[in-house]
């Protein structure tokens, strides 16, 4: 190696699922849908999740959006690791954000430290105004 270059060490993910999400619902005051794609990296303990979620809606006038996604991991817990139990429940979310325009995406990153054996994901989007509001939940596919 040359004097004042430098090494790059990148560690890659042990297990790597790419995820798409979809997801639809409608009411009198929205028609909207959901669509994105979320990565998940495990390893032994260090974990990635991160990925982007975006909720158009079709049919009403919006003012507000939240789109979030729920990680529910399990994994060995217990003395020496003999038991399979729950060892990760988030759920990263935009929260309430003001927006008028038809269409709002979220894009998270958010590492997490867990044994991990299986996991489910759980997204939703959401739409509201002063009229009413609509909350669905997603699919995702591997």
């Amino acid at each position: 190696m040359q004097a004042g270059s430098e090494l790059s060490v990148r560690s890659a993910d042990a297990q790597r699922d790419n995820w798409t999400l979809t997801g639809s619902d409608k009411n009198t005051v929205f028609t909207a849908s959901m669509s994105g794609t979320v990565y998940v990296g495990l390893n032994l303990w260090e974990n990635n999740f991160k990925g982007t979620i975006t909720t158009q809606v079709q049919k009403g006038t919006p003012t507000h959006f939240k789109n979030s996604i729920q990680m529910e991991a399990y994994g060995l817990v217990g003395s020496g690791g003999t038991y399979i139990g729950k060892t990760a429940d988030f759920t990263v979310t935009s929260d309430w954000t003001a927006s008028n325009k038809s269409k709002f995406t979220y894009s998270f990153d958010q590492p997490f430290n867990a044994s991990v054996a299986y996991y489910y994901l759980t997204p939703k989007g959401a739409v509201k105004n002063a009229s009413g509001g609509l909350e669905f939940t997603g699919t995702g596919k591997k």
